[in-house]
C-alpha cells in the first residue's frame, strides 16, 4: 500500500525521497547534523513534514548512540 496522503495536513502531496537524508541532532548529541546515506523516506510538499520508516529511524537512533558513546570520557 502506498501512502499519498499526508497525515498532517491532509494534502495528496507525499512524495518518496531517496538519497542522504540529514537531520539535526538533539543537543545533547555532539557532531553536527546526522547524515545516514542510502535513505528513503516520504516528504510532504504542502507541509513540509517528514514521514520516516522504521529501518531510517533505526539507523538516526543508531547514529545518536554512536555519537553519545563516543564522546563518554574513559575514567579508570
Amino acid at each position: 500500500m502506498v501512502v499519498t496522503q499526508c497525515p498532517l495536513c491532509g494534502s495528496e502531496s507525499l512524495e518518496e525521497r531517496r538519497g542522504e537524508y540529514q537531520a539535526t541532532a538533539p543537543a545533547n548529541t555532539p557532531g553536527g547534523p546526522m547524515l545516514i546515506p542510502n535513505a528513503t523516506w516520504h516528504h510532504c510538499a504542502h507541509c513540509g513534514e517528514e514521514l520516516l520508516p522504521r529501518p531510517l529511524t533505526k539507523a538516526l537512533e543508531s547514529e545518536q548512540r554512536r555519537r553519545l558513546s563516543a564522546a563518554v570520557p574513559v575514567t579508570s
